[in-house]
């Protein structure tokens, strides 16, 4: 499976991140070591997929750690 597949189906509910999208870069770098790959690293095409990332879960990511209850006047 790729990489940013990977990344996509790694759940972070329990998880507060502040930039969630950096998963599909830690996701990246661990099969590039594992796979021992010494091929340069295709930055824009990982910066694509962090930014498709980050507009799939852009809801998610704005309303983390609170609820959407109104406050009492």
């Amino acid at each position: 499976m790729p990489a940013e597949i990977a990344a996509e189906k790694i759940s972070l509910d329990r998880f507060a991140w502040l930039d969630p999208e950096r998963i599909v870069i830690n996701v990246v770098s661990l099969y590039r070591e594992f796979s021992g790959s010494k091929e340069p690293l295709n930055r824009l095409a990982l910066f694509a997929g962090m930014k498709k990332y980050r507009g799939a879960h852009a809801h998610a990511h704005a309303h983390a750690g609170h609820s959407h209850a109104k406050a009492p006047r």
